[in-house]
């Protein structure tokens, strides 16, 4: 397994002109606060 500084522990978060959204992040207070959105708006929010 491989370990991965602070520094690498990125949010990204990426939209088009499509209206497409997606966000990929290592935070877990911001992953928690992302899974509690897709439960309360499932067809705006898609966990993948």
């Amino acid at each position: 397994m491989t370990w991965l500084t602070k520094y690498e522990q990125e949010t990204i978060i990426s939209f088009n002109e499509d209206e497409t959204t997606s966000v990929y992040t290592y935070n877990p207070a911001l992953r928690q606060k992302l899974s509690q959105l897709a439960q309360k708006w499932p067809q705006e929010c898609v966990l993948a």
